[in-house]
């Protein structure tokens, strides 16, 4: 009896010691599912510090909201100013900047409180539970008691602790916006096939986005695509007024290129010995057409958000895992016939 009382005695102690220790979550990625994350982590009770490449994200793309993705920044108590409501494929939806929504979720998380470090991501420590960053004054060494993976399609750490994806195909894609006047609301073109691209205009409240993107990875028709180049695409589909404001060099058209884009899906979403979680772009990700990816991304900080609320149970990463499989595979099958050709 008295060997019984002390086991128990043990296993209360072990629970106490638990429950009392500020859980230390660590989120490399300061873009919006890494940025959504820390706040739902927050928001559990962690003791969360973020770890982001960049000041600042420049990225002037235009991305659209779905009513999920509303309710979560409301959740969140986010507010962009910048964003517009407008009706897109008969849905209310919102029409903002990316890097708009991204200052918008800095905001929230500095007015949390929650830590956040400017630095690259340089290694893991597996047997010790620390994170090697590389910031402005040097090297320093973050201990963590469970890590997450925002670091985008690319992840530096999902790479390094042998999570691969399957499948795994890339392509190229380029975006611009053309600013006029145009009050007719929302209204999108189909995504036209042009054997080997594929493009979509979008007519916006202020002007038009049009998107391109191709089958499959080629570096001869693809490396340094240029506006010029664009420009051909647009007259080819009789869309003479952006084609006009490029030949006439309009300053204030925006212009990306060589947007690298991945289909892919991690095999498995976190690692219980690892203590890692995968959100966002380094989960799944897809085309960039509609934005699906990124009202997935923003998911998948809830689906963190729902482990962090009981993170030492093993039926935790099980779910999070089913979760975010059902999510991931929904978001490739959307844009799985605009990489047919690479997995030919």
């Amino acid at each position: 009896m008295t060997q019984l009382k002390n086991m128990l005695f043990v296993i209360f102690l072990l629970m106490y010691t638990i429950a009392a220790h500020s859980t230390d979550v660590l989120i490399i990625g300061g873009g919006p599912s890494g940025l959504g994350t820390a706040i739902e982590a927050y928001q559990k009770g962690m003791n969360v510090r973020v770890v982001e490449k960049e000041k600042d994200c420049l990225h002037a793309y235009w991305v659209f909201l779905t009513k999920a993705s509303l309710s979560l920044l409301d959740k969140w108590k986010v507010t962009i100013p910048e964003m517009t409501m407008v009706q897109f494929e008969g849905k209310s939806t919102g029409l903002v900047q990316i890097k708009y929504l991204n200052r918008a979720l800095k905001n929230r998380v500095k007015e949390l409180g929650i830590e956040r470090t400017l630095g690259k991501f340089i290694a893991v420590d597996e047997s010790n539970f620390t994170a090697e960053i590389n910031t402005l004054n040097g090297k320093i060494f973050i201990p963590y008691d469970f890590i997450v993976a925002a670091d985008g399609s690319q992840s530096h750490l999902r790479k390094q602790l042998g999570m691969d994806c399957d499948p795994s195909y890339q392509t190229v894609g380029a975006w611009a916006f053309f600013p006029f006047d145009n009050s007719g609301g929302a209204i999108t073109s189909e995504i036209i096939d042009q054997q080997y691209y594929y493009i979509r205009r979008i007519l916006l409240p202020g002007g038009s986005a049009i998107s391109l993107q191709g089958v499959c990875y080629d570096p001869k028709f693809f490396s340094n695509y240029t506006l010029a180049q664009f420009r051909e695409r647009l007259l080819a589909q009789g869309w003479t007024l952006e084609a006009e404001m490029i030949r006439a060099r309009n300053p204030n058209v925006i212009y990306e290129n060589n947007m690298s884009v991945f289909l892919q899906k991690a095999q498995t979403f976190s690692n219980k010995e690892s203590r890692i979680l995968l959100v966002g772009e380094a989960a799944a990700s897809a085309t960039f057409f509609d934005c699906i990816g990124l009202n997935t991304a923003l998911q998948s900080a809830v689906y963190a958000g729902d482990f962090f609320s009981k993170p030492y149970k093993d039926r935790s990463y099980k779910k999070f895992n089913q979760k975010m499989e059902a999510a991931s595979k929904q978001l490739l099958d959307y844009s799985a016939y605009l990489f047919s050709q690479c997995a030919s």
